[in-house]
This record gives structure tokens, sequence and C-alpha cells, in this order.
């Protein structure tokens, strides 16, 4: 017997995060119309959350106010007769480009780089929609930042479309911030060094995360060291990795300046707006004998892409209707900023409200253990790839990774009567009990922030002169 979810009837689950259960599904219409779409179903144990709600309910209300050939559409949105809100998002039958770097790296193959230029062209020209965008009410500018540009979030079919997703931790930067000071969002090895350092958004946020992907999709690897989260801040904010040229020889210059200069430490000294990247990058995909068309960028998803998994959809303890479709049980805690260990897919870092640390292992990647909030929307991420995944790793650990970071930076942090360091420093800390830490520098009020047992959100400081 089917499912449904309001109007859509469910074909089959494509994956269980932490948070929230994505399906694939049907909407049916008159004389045999038909369209496939992916839905987004907040579990129901945590519909009552409101910090959660507000990532979910304004993914909705920005992807509402951005229409773009290159920005994956969210159709519908809505609440169940449990209480749980969906998203019902664009299928893109495909993969995600880190899925599709991933299996690049496998087969020890660096993509063409005109392919790869002609690719990011059209994410930077998601950008730039997304940075001009305008409330079509008021025709008001909103200002919006993506802040979680990364490979996870650029989709790519089978058909050669490239669509920028997951607009969860978007932000208006208008708008009066309702994440705490203590919350930075967002992957860490994507962050700017303001990000970093706690300093004003801007979009030029996103024009550093561009830049971080195009330098790992050229060369199958990561520009910032991952070891450990010290190293990798201290490379971003200094601006540290290891020149494009030296890793990559057949790149034309045009190329290594157009990503030097998306990764300058200034932000002033980036690109001023995304449509500038975007132009140049296009006329880099178009310097050769041969077109870069969507055919071939279709062709190399079909190559690497693996084929899409369909979990069979739980039996309903009831009735069939939306309020019926069976809740999963109750899911494991995941550990802030982890990564979930997929069949050929990529990483996903979810939103930890509520969760206790587990280290998860990634098959052919590093796992960077990021003590950072980032949104649940990664998930819809995968579901829009079509890829499933499966969560694995040993029991909870006893010590928790913590970043301190401060403005100014330099400040010294203690651990009671142990000095750790200097700001920013990242490290590991005890996690079941209480951890109070003070973070001070010569002229400036010292302050003290205590971490309760399990919670893993970073400590952004603003030291106040005396």
């Amino acid at each position: 017997m089917s499912q449904t979810l309001g109007r859509y009837t469910l074909l089959g689950k494509l994956a269980t995060g932490g948070m929230a259960e994505v399906f694939l599904a049907r909407l049916d219409g008159t004389s045999g119309f038909e369209r496939r779409v992916v839905i987004k179903r907040v579990l129901p144990q945590y519909a009552a959350q409101p910090e959660f709600l507000r990532l979910f309910e304004q993914e909705a209300r920005f992807a509402s106010f951005l229409s773009h050939p290159h920005i994956a559409t969210v159709s519908d949105f809505g609440v169940d007769e449990t209480g749980a809100a969906y998203l019902v998002m664009e299928h893109v039958e495909g993969a995600s480009l880190r899925t599709l770097l991933r299996e690049a790296a496998r087969l020890d193959e660096r993509p063409d780089a005109r392919l790869v230029s002609r690719i990011f062209s059209q994410v930077a020209e998601a950008l730039a929609a997304v940075h001009s965008a305008v409330d079509p009410g008021t025709s008001r500018p909103l200002d919006l930042v993506h802040r979680d540009v990364s490979p996870e979030n650029v989709l790519l079919s089978r058909q050669g479309a490239v669509k920028l997703a997951d607009f969860g931790i978007a932000r208006a930067m208008n708008e009066v911030s309702t994440t705490s000071p203590d919350v930075v969002r967002g992957k860490l090895r994507y962050l700017a060094p303001e990000q970093v350092l706690g300093e004003p958004l801007s979009p030029a946020i996103d024009v550093w995360a561009l830049g971080v992907s195009l330098y790992e999709a050229l060369t199958l690897r990561r520009p910032f060291p991952e070891d450990n989260e010290g190293q990798t801040v201290h490379a971003i904010v200094h601006g540290e990795y290891p020149p494009l040229a030296s890793l990559r020889q057949d790149l034309s210059p045009e190329l290594i300046a157009v990503v030097a200069r998306c990764l300058r430490r200034e932000p002033r000294e980036r690109y001023p707006d995304c449509q500038d990247l975007a132009l140049d990058l296009e006329r880099l995909a178009s310097a050769g004998t041969s077109s870069i068309t969507t055919r071939v960028i279709g062709n190399w998803v079909e190559r690497l892409a693996p084929a899409a998994e369909l979990q069979p959809l739980p039996a309903p303890a009831g009735p069939t209707k939306a309020s019926a479709v069976a809740r999963p049980a109750e899911p494991r805690p995941v550990s802030m900023g982890e990564e979930i260990a997929l069949e050929e897919g990529p990483a996903l870092e979810l939103n930890p409200a509520a969760r206790a640390p587990e280290p998860v292992a990634v098959p052919e990647v590093k796992r960077a253990r990021w003590p950072l909030v980032v949104g649940v929307l990664g998930v819809a991420l995968l579901v829009a790839a079509s890829v499933a995944f499966r969560a694995r790793g040993p029991a909870p650990s006893t010590l928790r990774q913590v970043l301190v970071t401060s403005t100014p930076p330099g400040a010294t942090v203690k651990y009671g009567e142990t000095v750790l360091g200097k700001t920013p420093w990242a490290g590991d800390l005890p996690a079941l009990h209480a951890v109070e830490l003070e973070v001070s520098a010569p002229g400036f009020q010292a302050v003290k922030r205590t971490l309760q047992p399990g919670e893993l959100a970073p400590v952004e400081v603003s030291l106040k002169k005396r």
C-alpha cells in the first residue's frame, strides 16, 4: 500500500539523518501528469525545537525569493498532522560534486580544467543571483549570503545541469542575527578568515568558499591542513596553502590567478561580485577548440555518479495519511560537525542540537572533527543527488573538540590553572563534565565561559577594553 504526505505519494526513502528523513516522492496531476520530487521531513521528535524549525522555515523562505536556472528550487513547504514540517524540493537526478570528486580521486583522474571552469562559472552565476536577490513584495535588497558553499552543495544532473543548493544556514545581512554569539555556522575548511575571526559577513565569504571548492576540484585535495583544527585555523587566517601550480602544472596562469584572487586574505581584494568571477571562469571554459556543453558535463556525471538506491518505506502503523507515515526509531547521537560515512556519497555535517560526540570514519577522505553548528539542511543535498547514506562509528568519546576564538585574536586561553594557548585555539577538552574557560589579554577585561557536559558550541569571545 502506498503512503502519502499531503498531496505527495512517497516512493521510497533516500536517507535518514539525525534530524530529518528524506524521501523520493511523486506529485500526481490530471491526465496522467506526474512529477518526481524530493521531500525532506523533520523527524517528529524534533518538530518542537524552535532553533531547528527556524532554520527549516528560513530555508523555505529564502528559497522562495530565488529563481535561477542554477539554483535548486524549493517548491512547497508544509506541516503535517503531527506538527512535523517538510520541504518539497527539485529532484536533481545525478550526484553532488563531492561524490564526483571522490570517485575521480579513486580513479586518479583529475577533471579537465575547462570542465571545472564551466561548472564553477555556473555556481558563481547562482551566487550572483543570491547576493542580488530582492524581496518581491518590497523590491528591497535581501543582502543574502549563502555561508555554506562547498562541493557537497553543488548538484550535477546526468543531463548536465548544475545547481547550487542548501540555504539552510544562509543569512540576510540586514536582519538581526538570531545566532548565538558563541555559534559559528559553516564547515571549517570552507570558512573565510573573517568568519573564523568573528568579523562581519559579506558576499566575499562566498567568493572565498567557491575558491576553496575550485582549488579542491582542480587538484582533488583540500588547500588547508586537516590534521587538527588549530592547524587548519592558522592556515586559513594566514592564507597558507600549497601553490596551485605546484600541484598541477597543466593549469593556465589565468585560471591560477582566478583561484588566487578568490583566496585573498582581505575580503576587499577578492572579486567584488560573483558576476565578475563567473565571467572570468566562463572565458576560461570557452578558451579551447571544443565546447564544454551541458552534454559534456552530463557525460562526466554519468560516468562517475553511482546509481541511486531507494530504501523501502517502513510499514505504516495505522491508516495511510500524512500523519501515519511510520516514524523511525530515535536516531543515534551524532557529534557536532561529524561527517557521515556514505556509500559513494558526500560528507554530511548536521545540526548538532542535543547530541553527544561520536567520531565516524569516512572512506577516502580524512574526517575533520569540527565543533561548528551547521544546518541539517545538508541532508537535502544528498537527497537531491539521490545518494543514500549509512552511518557507523565507535562509542561516544569522553573528549570533545573545542575551538576558542577572540576579537582581538592572540588572547590567552586558560582551563583552570592550565594555560592552553593563544586564540584561535583548538583542542580536546573533557566532554562528560562542565568546563570553565577564561580568555584574557593585556588591557582587556577577562571573560569566562562555561561549557556544559556534552556542549559542543565553539567559544567566540569579544574582549572589551578596561
